[in-house]
């Protein structure tokens, strides 16, 4: 069994991000996928100075990130300019992260694929072993701990 985990991210990575990356890290059987203008880069140099070959960043701007998803849906997705981004609300970057999660798979899908299972996952989560989770609910669709 393969599993991705996508974490989408604009802005700048909050205080606790190692304290994340490192709980990925141990979830060595999970690879995860970090998206964003900066925690994409940040995700790659953990990877390579604490040997964590299950942890990969794409760098990727909000425009890039919001063309991605209209190209996906042949420009006729509608992006709302709600201005929210990272751990504080009120920064000047238009976008709606949380609402296109779902969606992640198939804006991914060359990366998804590959893997029996995909998920999302945010910033704010400090990861457990999340594969015991995983065998525990294997019958059902959607997991949601």
């Amino acid at each position: 069994m393969k599993v991705i985990v996508y974490c989408p991210f604009f802005g700048k990575a909050p205080p606790w991000f190692n304290l994340v990356l490192f709980s990925m890290k141990l979830n060595s059987a999970v690879d995860f996928v970090l998206i964003g203008d900066h925690v994409g880069t940040l995700a790659n140099k953990f990877a390579t100075n604490f040997n964590a070959p299950n942890i990969n960043g794409v760098y990727m701007n909000t425009m890039e990130y919001r063309n991605g998803f209209q190209k996906l849906y042949n420009n006729t997705l509608r992006w709302s300019d709600v201005i929210c981004s990272g751990y504080k609300c009120g920064r000047n970057v238009r976008n709606k992260i949380s609402d296109t999660r779902p969606f992640l798979g198939y804006l991914f899908e060359n990366i998804t694929l590959k893997y029996s299972w995909w998920g999302w996952m945010d910033l704010d989560v400090i990861l457990g072993d999340i594969t015991q989770l995983i065998h525990r609910e294997l019958g059902n669709d959607v997991i949601c701990p």
